[in-house]
């Protein structure tokens, strides 16, 4: 299932092919013996370099944490997959024909929720049984394709390319409320401190509401291009609500008091953000470099390159180490702790 990025196998070990034919049979026959153990150790001892892309099956594009830390969610194109973080290997393989995979989280009980679009016109949204693959209840003709997804309690919040924002109970898939929060495409969705949920748009608005009802708490306007991930710091006094934008800034909001705090300047557009603690953040950036801000001092302190192209999606995967993808089929982990380029200045 996987292969190195570059379509290459590992090198195998040539010397004693070479020399072989000039060897007795005896002694050639040993050689190749030895040469037979050698390529079996390159394969099966060798271990995956934890910052070596590797390809999957399907384009991933997005992430989402499971009850068990040595798993993550990760869906795109038409499937949903369950990935074990320490033989990078996918199981418990949902493969959806006709619907588009945007967004997946997890519930308490370990049943997957499945968002996106129905042949690419009507929303989709679905909670299924990953051991047998039966959906337990499913909306397919949603007005507009699903393009963010949040777990707020006892309701999962998505959000549509159309604006709006609606809720559904999650074990029984009962419409709660729908509201047009916003103008054009809901980019993410993040659930706070209950009742508060945060949603963001294409157009660099963000809004809180309460995710019982479905009505307008505040909304910030401070990003001047769109907004391309939410994360928040609930185990913080007060909680933290953080955003990054195509505008090349990560920002920390406090939603509970209404206001933003504080940003940092990036030196180009952010695709992609994940939470270190409630002090560091690790940010992608549009180069495909990652860049690890600490949002109290509001400064970058280091930057590493991420292996990628293109950084679609990033989740913490324990330690100083995070899950990298492309949106494409390429994933990559990346050890922060590892040697990094100091900021200028900083």
């Amino acid at each position: 299932m996987l292969e190195a990025v570059t379509g290459r196998r590992r090198p195998l070990p040539a010397g004693p092919v070479v020399a072989c034919d000039r060897l007795r049979p005896t002694r050639r026959a040993a050689y190749r013996v030895a040469w037979l153990v050698s390529v079996v150790w390159t394969w099966t001892a060798c271990p995956l370099q934890a910052d070596s892309p590797w390809r999957v099956e399907f384009p991933v594009l997005a992430f989402a944490s499971t009850q068990s830390p040595a798993h993550l969610l990760v869906a795109g194109g038409h499937d949903v997959a369950r990935l074990n973080l320490k033989s990078l290997e996918l199981d418990q393989h949902l493969s959806l024909q006709d619907v588009r995979v945007a967004r997946c989280a997890t519930l308490p009980d370990g049943r997957w929720l499945i968002a996106g679009a129905q042949d690419l016109e009507y929303g989709f949204l679905a909670l299924y049984e990953p051991s047998s693959g039966r959906a337990d209840w499913t909306h397919a003709e949603l007005p507009a394709p699903v393009t963010s997804l949040a777990v707020a309690g006892e309701v999962c919040v998505v959000g549509d390319d159309q604006g709006s924002v609606s809720a559904f109970a999650c074990t029984t898939g009962e419409p709660v409320w729908s509201a047009p929060l916003h103008s054009k495409l809901v980019t993410d969705l993040v659930a706070l401190e209950e009742p508060l949920c945060a949603s963001a748009d294409w157009i660099g608005k963000i809004v809180l509401f309460d995710c019982r009802s479905g009505s307008e708490v505040a909304n910030f306007q401070q990003h001047r291009d769109r907004v391309t991930s939410l994360a928040a710091a609930l185990s913080s006094q007060p909680s933290r609500l953080l955003s990054t934008s195509r505008d090349a800034t990560v920002r920390l909001w406090y939603p509970t008091q209404r206001r933003l705090v504080r940003f940092a300047q990036l030196p180009e557009p952010a695709t992609a953000l994940a939470k270190l603690s409630d002090r560091e953040v690790v940010v992608a950036t549009r180069d495909g470099q990652l860049h690890v801000v600490d949002m109290n001092a509001a400064k970058v302190q280091t930057k590493l390159p991420s292996q990628l192209d293109y950084v679609q999606a990033l989740h913490p995967v324990g330690g100083q180490r995070v899950l990298a993808s492309d949106g494409l089929r390429h994933l990559t982990v990346i050890d922060l702790g590892a040697e990094r380029t100091a900021v200028p200045g900083e």
